[in-house]
């Protein structure tokens, strides 16, 4: 995460300093119908999103500094779409307040291109709200093994037999650096590969509601599930407890 939000903040440093220089054409730029079509307002667009853009970069890479840190996420999708949105507004906002000022300008409006601009923008933000909360964890219980069924990262299953120890906690992950080295993160899940100060590197599928955890020792190796709620992960803890347990005998 941290390297995204690194490499996304330094190109966005890099696109804000180069807007200004861009001259009006059809390729790169802020490409709307208020700045193709009047100089003018393409001129001070880019001088105004150079700046913007810059300040959206400053943002993502400062987001690097705080991890996995769900607010960190929310301000980095914020200041990208900003930069977007911002510059796209302020264009129309110059050409309104030109023609306040009683200048003609004839704006060609193409519906078509409106129309594939609006779905487009409408598709982008309706994906952007759904991988925030998209995924999904079930665990199924078999005779001789178990398996975390994964929806947006890949299944787990784990013999009773390979289980060394198993623990129930509460609060386990708060304050331990704990950050994803592999896999998937937003406001309901966090599935993969983590690493924290606690186990070092571990395997996680867990819901961000639930802050109790079934802690397990798996042939040298870690991993932390739970339910929805304290009740459901009380519930994984013991069936698998269970299981291990008539494995022993």
């Amino acid at each position: 995460m941290a390297f995204m939000y690194y490499g996304t903040g330094l190109l966005f440093m890099v696109i804000g300093n180069y807007l200004p220089k861009v001259k009006q054409n059809n390729t790169i730029g802020i490409r709307v119908i208020w700045t193709l079509q009047d100089e003018e307002n393409w001129s001070a667009t880019h001088r105004f999103s150079g700046k913007l853009w810059v300040a959206s970069g400053v943002l993502c890479m400062l987001c690097g500094l705080f991890g996995e840190s769900i607010a960190a996420l929310v301000l980095y999708i914020v200041s990208i779409m900003a930069a977007a949105i911002v510059s796209i507004l302020y264009s129309y906002l110059f050409y309104k307040k030109k023609m306040e000022a009683g200048e003609k300008l004839k704006i060609q409006y193409n519906k078509k291109t409106i129309v594939i601009y609006v779905i487009v923008s409408v598709f982008v933000v309706i994906f952007t709200i759904w991988t925030l909360f998209w995924g999904g964890i079930d665990i199924s219980f078999h005779d001789n093994d178990f398996t975390v069924e994964a929806q947006g990262w890949s299944d787990y299953t784990v013999d009773y037999e390979q289980i060394d120890s198993i623990s129930y906690e509460e609060n386990l992950l708060q304050n331990s650096n704990d950050y994803r080295t592999n896999g998937l993160g937003n406001f309901k899940y966090a599935m993969g590969n983590f690493r924290n100060d606690v186990y070092g590197n571990y395997i996680r599928y867990t819901h961000s509601s639930c802050h109790s955890y079934v802690v397990m020792s798996i042939d040298g190796k870690i991993l932390v599930v739970n339910g929805e709620n304290d009740s459901a992960t009380k519930e994984i803890y013991h069936t698998i407890s269970e299981k291990v347990s008539n494995e022993l005998k």
